[in-house]
């Protein structure tokens, strides 16, 4: 446990099963719904397959384009850039929803798509675990959310640590309460 949760005492959380099973029963139903009137697809679209390609090209070519050791410096460093731009696209916008089983109708489909996410160094065995698993089950609750306790550079719960440089939160992450 991190040294700044160390001393804090973590309630055991629960919830009412019959609640809990009406609830996800209705959200997918909605859910459901919301994609039949719509007459869509509830898996990728063809503008997230466009997105695929430019996320996987402009990572794969501007990691090319460096080990060709054909560039000055600050063009290297323009090309880290745009890859670092590429593997968090990679991340958030196809590795996520592959891992949710979102990506596709078809499983093989978002497994292969999945390991885009061990391409970026990360694991989709441990993620899935951490987010799929104890993020959608104990979302913003302190101690057991692994996702509030991504940085020490942002205070995501009024249970997190204060640190002097949090009061300039709000300047950086406008969305992100400033508790």
């Amino acid at each position: 446990m991190p040294p700044a949760t160390a001393n804090l005492k973590i309630p055991k959380v629960s919830f009412a099963p019959s609640a809990g099973a009406r609830f996800v029963a209705e959200v997918k139903e909605r859910v459901a719904d919301y994609f039949s009137r719509r007459n869509v697809s509830p898996g990728a679209n063809a503008s997230m397959v466009v997105k695929t390609v430019v996320m996987l090209s402009v990572t794969f070519g501007s990691y090319a384009l460096i080990l060709s050791n054909r560039f000055s410096p600050w063009q290297m460093l323009g090309l880290c850039t745009l890859m670092g731009i590429g593997v968090a696209g990679i991340g958030f916008g196809i590795a996520h929803d592959a891992l949710h089983g979102a990506y596709s109708t078809r499983p093989w489909v978002n497994r292969i798509l999945g390991f885009s996410f061990e391409l970026m160094g990360a694991n989709g065995y441990m993620w899935k675990i951490t987010h799929n698993i104890i993020h959608h089950t104990y979302p913003n609750i302190h101690g057991w959310d692994e996702d509030l306790e991504a940085t020490p550079l942002l205070r995501l719960s009024p249970e997190a640590e204060i640190r002097p440089f949090h009061r300039f939160q709000h300047l950086s992450r406008p969305t992100v309460n400033n508790f």
